[in-house]
């Protein structure tokens, strides 16, 4: 099964951005879903992205 992860801002096709947004919106199936409590993805875990908003 597959879900969209619900990007905060996600501009471009298949290749990284600075301009892209990566956070999880409030609504997204990743939002605190980690086994640890925070989000799924490279804002979640003990050492997120520090990029983070």
């Amino acid at each position: 099964m597959t879900a969209d992860p619900k990007f905060v801002n996600k501009y471009t096709g298949n290749s990284y951005n600075d301009l892209d947004n990566y956070n999880l919106q409030a609504s997204s199936p990743g939002k605190n879903a980690g086994t640890d409590g925070t989000d799924i993805g490279i804002f979640g875990g003990q050492y997120p992205f520090p990029k983070s908003v």
